[in-house]
């Protein structure tokens, strides 16, 4: 009777042990699906943030970054102030003129002639002016002010050559860095739909891993796959970022309000 009870008691474990492994497993499952799905991320969600602000056009970037540009206005404001010494150059010749002014009293005679002889009359005191001018300038003075308007003209298209060179290496600056920042979009887009595949092959290889289809060796592999493809997905996203706040500095404003 004995042998017969322990006999039942082992059967009914056998096939009890069984079941119960069998509802864990899918339960593992079941949450190992779960869990795969929650990490999945959305691609519009991690795009999004990128695609959303709009690039202004390239021509209305440059026209903003050369207004705002620091090294445009220094160049121009030098311009003006050589503007205003060549101006100061080309009247430099005034300092010779001179403009002088006279007033006597008293009496005075006057010598006159007649036909039998020259006669002296005395005026009754009055008061008498002079106004006049006289320019003192030798030839030497004269030769260096042209010298002197010469180079103020010189020193003038100098400065409004810097003007132009300036503008164009803020166009260059421009240019590339919007090319960069598009470069840098592409390539986020690029890691993002390389990582919604290696996510996908990964929530795959977990379910063939709890089923028992796979080996340690295939899920580690896979699973180092998704987790590169993540890393590189981080850094375009960085890039991208760093880009898009350099083309913001470069032209002074944010790229929203252009």
């Amino acid at each position: 009777m004995r042998s017969v009870n322990s006999f039942l008691l082992i059967f009914l474990f056998a096939a009890v042990v069984p079941f119960r492994l069998t509802g864990q497993q899918k339960q593992t499952d079941q949450n190992s699906k779960q869990k795969s799905s929650l990490n999945l991320p959305s691609r519009e969600n991690q795009f999004q943030e990128y695609n959303a602000p709009e690039l202004p056009s390239l021509n209305s970037l440059i026209q903003t970054a050369l207004i705002n540009s620091p090294l445009v206005k220094q160049q121009e404001a030098m311009v003006s102030m050589r503007e205003w010494q060549k101006k100061s150059t080309d009247i430099d010749w005034t300092r010779y003129l001179q403009l002088f002014t006279e007033a006597r009293f008293g009496s005075f005679d006057y010598i006159y002639f007649t036909g039998t002889g020259g006669t002296t009359a005395e005026i009754p005191s009055t008061m008498r002016y002079n106004v006049g001018t006289r320019i003192q300038l030798n030839l030497f003075d004269a030769l260096d002010q042209k010298k002197k308007v010469k180079a103020a003209e010189s020193i003038l298209d100098f400065e409004k050559a810097k003007v132009e060179e300036s503008k164009r290496l803020v166009i260059d600056e421009v240019i590339k860095q919007y090319n960069q920042v598009i470069t840098y979009r592409e390539i986020v887009a690029i890691k993002s739909d390389n990582l919604q595949g290696q996510m996908a092959n990964m929530e795959k290889m977990e379910q063939k891993f709890a089923s028992g289809d796979e080996d340690l060796v295939e899920y580690a592999r896979i699973k180092e796959i998704a987790t590169k493809a993540q890393e590189e997905f981080e850094l375009a996203k960085k890039e991208f970022r760093v880009a898009y706040m350099l083309l913001e500095n470069l032209v002074g404003v944010k790229l929203s309000q252009i």
